[in-house]
């Protein structure tokens, strides 16, 4: 076999090959977002994106909704609450500033129960030999107890809560005060306002007349919920800062000791 005629036979191959993978991608897409009993219908092709970009919106809000059912760390998040067409305003409020983006960051590893508290590094991961908080070794270190109770860290906290607790109240919406309260209001405040609906003012009774998407995108507009989600960014992140400097100061200490 001559050089040109082997050489003609590989990219013949490549080509046979790259096809099977395009064509293997493509089935495992149409499988996976259940499109192929309309994959031949004629539509035009703007109804076709239209289609293709529903199906795949219900195909991941199906598996957030089992992800939420299966993670007991994603009990902070209530699911249908965020549109996937709609980015969460702890990031809506970070464009062009660079301290909100890792600020919201820290508050993100939260929500999704990420952030690695002694309790959760103990009982799901096992990489520690205690859940108790290393700052105060009073109870188990919960994102409720670093967020509203560690008595180590009430400076920090009580600087930022009680600005959003007034930004609340000055809304006409009960301010948080017991502890999964103050959490779901720190991490997740849209959720807190939806879920106390019910509780509005009368001047602001006509919202419990909106679905909850309609209420979200209210919400996003509103002037206090923009700033509480930057106060509650930067509370997270500070917590975060607090508890960092005081474990390593402790763990210099041990280290010289």
């Amino acid at each position: 076999m001559s050089h040109n005629s082997l050489k003609s036979g590989l990219c013949v191959n490549n080509a046979f090959y790259n096809m099977n993978r395009i064509c293997n991608k493509q089935g495992d897409t149409i499988i996976k977002y259940y499109i192929s009993e309309v994959i031949l219908h004629p539509w035009p092709k703007i109804t076709w994106k239209r289609y293709i970009a529903s199906a795949i919106s219900q195909h991941w809000e199906a598996e957030l909704a089992r992800a939420f059912l299966s993670k007991s760390t994603l009990k902070n998040i209530i699911h249908g609450l965020h549109p996937l067409h709609m980015a969460h305003p702890m990031w809506q409020v970070c464009k062009g500033r660079t301290f909100q983006t890792t600020a919201a960051t820290t508050r993100a590893r939260m929500l999704v129960g990420r952030y690695p508290v002694q309790a959760l590094l103990h009982h799901t991961y096992h990489s520690v030999d205690s859940p108790a908080c290393p700052l105060c070794n009073e109870e188990e270190e919960t994102l409720e107890h670093l967020i509203c109770t560690c008595h180590k860290l009430q400076d920090t906290r009580s600087k930022y809560l009680h600005r959003i607790q007034h930004l609340y109240s000055e809304e006409g919406w009960p301010p948080p005060e017991t502890r999964s309260e103050i959490c779901s209001a720190v991490l997740n405040g849209s959720a807190y306002v939806v879920d106390n609906r019910h509780n509005d003012t009368p001047e602001n009774s006509d919202s419990q007349f909106y679905s909850v998407e309609e209420h979200i995108v209210k919400l996003s507009m509103n002037v206090n919920i923009f700033v509480v989600n930057i106060i509650a960014n930067l509370l997270c992140h500070k917590l975060h800062e607090k508890r960092k400097s005081i474990m390593d100061v402790f763990n210099n200490t041990m280290q010289g000791t």
